[in-house]
């Protein structure tokens, strides 16, 4: 991404305001003192210990199952990082080309797959004839079947409207309605087509004194005080029929068509794929550009053309049909894309077209007039929710549509319909999906109605565009993100973070005052967890150089609260700064005149112990071992961390076969483990360096008397993975040598071992245990002892 010097010097500011946060914010009405047992001695003259605890809210969550939360509930578009394609960005441009009616960017009414439709008007001022739009000439349909992809749904609506002479073609805005009913007229053999006036009607008609040979009444709205009944309809056949003429009407669906759609009026209209639209519109396009005799404006300036099939096949072309794309959005990038060809275009504009046709229309949602308040709240929902149920966001973005309603209208209740479109609609106008699958729940997998954008990307334009394009929108969007991150469903607050994160990335001053700071101070731990996660996936997505300072100020700061957020935030973004990381964590425990809490210390123990299980995760121990010496705070961090991190598993849900992480990377010496970032994820092990530190650390906890019972008990955790997985007893073989320093360690070892075959006569268990001592070459007193 390009240095831009204005945002890293608003980062910086920033992160100054962090290290130094002045004044509290006002706080909540609900806070009570401090949690923590430092905090409730302050306040007890103030308030009971009872009533503090309630007021901090449920103790906090492990840091191990907090990251394992983190990553289980995030997004569809975390790919690697945050934003699916990299960091967010800006740009885009109003789409050129031909568009019915023309907004902002966006297009209302259907789009044509052909050249310019001009519309030629006929209707005289001021008269009382007939009114009707105009016509589309024979050489306009001419150009648009050039072009025109049938699609699945041609023949059938082909045939009824040969039948009925009436047809109603439904379908998606933008889908290519129009262009259909044309191409339908045309293969009746009509070669010009009258335009209807959609503020009339169809009934018009009626009293035209010279008929048309065929008729389009273009994106009619149906609702209940403008129904088309089948009567009308009838009487409509009986005309054409007379005349000889042929009408389309194109609408969207609706319930209120349902006797039509029984009764054979109706004809459901699906575009055809993306890539035969994109195949037949660059086809065009070639014949277009430079290669005729004459013409010497435009000489070609690559040696070769790419042909179509090479085209299709580059990467931007794949991403751009990765996604729904209306006919114009297809027509648009099929010119710059035989401009390509020619070398006459470059894939930054492709790409870039193909973004800007995203923030095109979600900068449209938000500007167009006919998209209600209470929809632009779904969107918004939407875009936190995408990829979870649709009641979920349904629900949710109805609170942001009440507290939008207070800025729009403060004098006025608010007021939320509680029947309305369905939800295929809402989602078919947010170009979204509805699929129904098994998702996880605490009573195991259920099936659950799931709404995912169709491009990943319109999450987080969306989100971009209401923060940054309507600010004033800003003080109902904070409130009601802090009460998704304050939830009790992990899903909810795992999304509020991921969202925070992503108007972070644009505008980091901002968000930091407003959301950031007052999470990172609040007596709820859950608030606190949910800053944390947000820079965390701040860094991950943008590695933002900012997040590291930020996370220093808060563990700098005289809050405990802060405090504690930031050494929570360190555990997580390990594998993105972990110098930074070790270098507050290790300054915290070795601070004169320091007495954290207990909270403190847990947090900066399970902070540590995550580190050891990133990527970063060879650095980390090197460091650790390097904390042993001299003897004092860093060295029983050092070991209580790598005592803890010694039980968390390798797979985020454990099984079975599950090793534990340090266990494995011992074992193996490099990562198996696929897929999207997570905690778990192992890097290579620089062996045999890695390997001798691990051993390192488990003498050290061994000898140590404050650490060797917790010692003890993990490797004994350690053996009975053998138990399950047979592959794990060489690498446990290879350890317990390797820790066999002296006669008194293999003496101890031995001890361990044989107690752990004693206490499991007659099992598996037992049988490894022996089989330890011979391949550790650890004594046995009595070789012939049946375990």
């Amino acid at each position: 991404m390009s240095s831009n010097p204005d945002a890293e010097a608003n980062a910086a500011k920033a992160a100054d305001a962090a290290a130094n946060p002045g004044p509290n914010p006002k706080p909540d009405a609900k806070a009570g003192p401090k949690a923590g047992a430092k905090a409730e001695a302050k306040a007890g003259a103030e308030q009971e210990p009872e009533a503090a605890d309630q007021a901090a809210g449920p103790p906090p969550q492990g840091a191990w199952e907090a990251a394992q939360e983190l990553f289980d509930h995030l997004p569809p578009s975390f790919n690697g990082t945050l934003f699916a394609g990299g960091a967010p960005g800006f740009g885009g441009h109003l789409i050129g080309g031909d568009q019915h009616t023309v907004s902002g960017g966006r297009v209302h009414g259907d789009v044509f797959t052909g050249n310019k439709t001009e519309v030629h008007h006929h209707n005289a001022p001021g008269g009382s004839g007939p009114r009707y739009a105009g016509e589309v000439t024979a050489a306009e349909i001419d150009r648009l079947m050039e072009v025109f992809q049938q699609g699945d749904a041609f023949e059938a609506a082909l045939a009824c409207l040969r039948d009925s002479r009436v047809l109603v073609l439904t379908g998606k805005q933008s889908s290519g309605r129009s262009a259909a009913s044309k191409a339908l007229l045309r293969a009746l053999e009509v070669r010009t087509v009258r335009v209807l006036d959609t503020s009339v009607g169809p009934d018009d008609m009626l009293n035209q004194a010279e008929p048309a040979p065929g008729y389009v009444l273009w994106d009619l709205p149906v609702s209940r005080n403008r129904r088309l009944s089948e009567d009308r309809l009838r009487t409509l056949r009986t005309k054409l029929a007379k005349d000889g003429g042929y009408l389309v009407i194109t609408t969207e669906d609706s319930p209120l068509l349902a006797d039509l759609r029984r009764n054979r009026w109706t004809a459901a209209w699906t575009p055809p794929t993306g890539t035969s639209m994109l195949t037949a519109h660059v086809r065009l396009e070639l014949s277009w550009l430079p290669g005729e005799p004459d013409d010497q404006a435009l000489p070609a300036l690559r040696p070769e053309p790419l042909g179509v099939d090479e085209l299709l096949a580059l990467p931007a072309t794949l991403s751009f049909l990765s996604s729904t794309r209306t006919p114009q959005e297809i027509k648009e990038y099929a010119q710059v894309l035989a401009r390509y060809s020619f070398g006459e275009a470059t894939e930054e504009e492709l790409s870039e077209l193909d973004q800007g046709a995203v923030d095109d229309q979600v900068a449209q949602w938000f500007a167009d007039t006919d998209t209600t308040l209470r929809e632009r709240a779904f969107l918004v929902s939407l875009a936190v929710f995408d990829g979870s149920a649709y009641a979920l966001a349904a629900e949710r973005g109805d609170e942001l549509h009440t507290r939008l309603q207070q800025i729009e209208k403060p004098d006025q209740p608010a007021e939320t319909p509680v029947f309305g479109l369905t939800a295929r609609q809402r989602l078919e106008s947010a170009r979204a999906t509805l699929t129904e699958r098994n998702e996880p729940t605490v009573w195991g997998p259920l099936p659950q109605q799931i709404a995912t954008f169709d491009d990943q990307r319109i999450r987080a334009a969306l989100l971009r565009e209401v923060w940054l394009g309507h600010p004033s929108a800003r003080p109902a969007l904070i409130d009601w993100i802090s009460d998704l991150a304050g939830s009790a469903d992990p899903l909810v607050r795992t999304r509020a973070a991921s969202a925070t994160a992503v108007l972070a990335a644009v505008d980091l001053p901002s968000v930091m005052p407003r959301l950031l700071q007052p999470w990172a101070s609040s007596p709820l731990f859950t608030l606190r967890l949910q800053a944390a996660n947000t820079l965390t996936l701040l860094a991950w997505s943008t590695g933002a150089a900012a997040v590291p300072q930020i996370l220093r100020g808060w563990c700098l700061s005289k809050d405990e609260r802060v405090r504690w957020t930031g050494i929570r935030g360190h555990g997580l973004i390990g594998s993105v700064a972990p110098e930074e990381a070790l270098r507050d964590l290790g300054d915290l425990v070795t601070q004169p005149d320091s007495d954290p809490g207990a909270e403190e210390v847990d947090a900066l123990e399970s902070a540590t112990s995550l580190l050891l299980v990133t990527t970063s995760r060879s650095l980390v121990l090197a460091r650790l071992v390097s904390w042993l010496e001299p003897r004092g705070p860093r060295r029983s961090l050092a070991l209580i961390a790598f005592l803890r991190a010694g039980w968390y598993s390798e797979d985020a849900v454990s099984t079975p076969l599950s090793w534990p992480s340090l266990l494995r990377w011992y074992s193996l010496g490099a990562a198996t483990a696929g897929g999207p970032p997570s905690v778990t994820t192992l890097a290579e092990a620089e062996e045999p360096q890695d390997r001798q530190h691990l051993v390192c650390l488990w003498w050290a906890a061994l000898a140590e008397p404050q650490h060797t019972d917790q010692a003890r008990e993990l490797l004994r955790h350690w053996i009975r993975t053998a138990e399950r997985d047979p592959e794990a007893e060489q690498g446990i073989a290879s350890l317990l040598r390797a820790l066999a320093v002296s006669e008194d360690d293999r003496l101890r070892l031995s001890h361990l071992v044989r107690t752990l075959a004693e206490a499991n006569k007659d099992t598996p268990l037992a049988r490894i245990s022996r089989r330890l001592l011979l391949a550790a070459d650890l004594p046995d007193p009595d070789p012939n002892q049946q375990f």
